[in-house]
């Protein structure tokens, strides 16, 4: 049984990049059925819990649930495009969340192609303001096609930024990307070949890689109205349905289709130490 959960916010995104593979359902959350979820998780011996997208600040009551998160003692990582973060946010972001996620996929231009207009402004002006308040910061790289030669010109923006965590991953052509990969795709080889010039013991941060077949192990996602979901096993552009969090019939179905998880990406990765 996995210690983290994936909680997706999975109603809507304000961007919309074609090679996003979050299981969207497009249902609205609640903050009474997220209380639910959080107690699934407390009642499942899980202890890291990453909020995801979607964006999870589109909504109003997600301050809250970020203050009961804490309270109910979990590691919280919050994975966010930034557009709605709010000033007010950032003392509560200091207060409650462990370590957030911004996204970085190139120098300005490549990145504002990939994304929208304007976005990567937007995500240096969080990181910014995130490391001046102390808050942990982790930026996550996507490795595509379109972007495959932006990825070093990410090292020279983040060496000059205290950040904790830089984790680099290989497109997926998982879910809404499953027909992208034509677009976005990039083999193993040409994957490998890009991050093996990054050298960690040159970088004053964390380095995660993540390639495609590393990351097809046992996420355990939560879907904001309940629903749970992992990788396919028999599938790798699929997710699977396993039930939901008012049934205990996901946990056979998980434990046979799942092994250990991912120790490349989550070895002390929540850990302050590796700052």
């Amino acid at each position: 049984m996995t210690n983290r959960a994936i909680i997706t916010f999975s109603e809507k995104c304000k961007l919309a990049c074609g090679f996003c593979y979050s299981p969207f359902n497009y249902k609205v959350p609640t903050y009474q059925v997220m209380g639910d979820i959080l107690s699934f998780c407390s009642d499942n011996d899980i202890s890291v819990i990453t909020f995801a997208g979607g964006d999870p600040f589109q909504y109003g009551f997600f301050r809250a649930s970020l203050v009961k998160a804490k309270e109910k003692g979990f590691v919280v990582h919050v994975d966010t495009n930034g557009l709605d973060i709010l000033p007010e946010d950032y003392s509560i972001i200091h207060s409650h969340v462990d370590i957030l996620g911004l996204p970085i996929d190139g120098d300005a231009s490549t990145h504002n192609r990939m994304r929208r207009a304007g976005h990567y402004e937007i995500v240096v002006n969080c990181i910014d303001q995130l490391i001046q308040q102390g808050t942990r910061v982790k930026v996550n790289t996507l490795v595509t096609a379109i972007n495959e030669r932006a990825v070093e010109h990410v090292q020279g923006i983040l060496i000059k930024k205290n950040i904790s965590i830089w984790s680099i991953y290989q497109f997926m052509p998982l879910g809404n990307a499953r027909n992208r990969n034509e677009r976005y795709g990039i083999s193993h080889d040409h994957f490998k070949q890009i991050v093996c010039k990054l050298d960690p013991k040159e970088l004053p941060f964390r380095l995660e890689i993540g390639g495609q077949y590393k990351r097809q192990s046992d996420y355990l996602f939560i879907q904001t109205d309940g629903s749970l979901l992992t990788h396919d096993p028999e599938s790798p552009s699929d997710y699977l349905p396993i039930g939901n969090i008012y049934s205990n019939d996901w946990r056979s179905q998980y434990g046979r289709n799942n092994k250990a998880m991912l120790p490349e990406l989550c070895k002390d990765r929540y850990s302050p130490m590796n700052s």
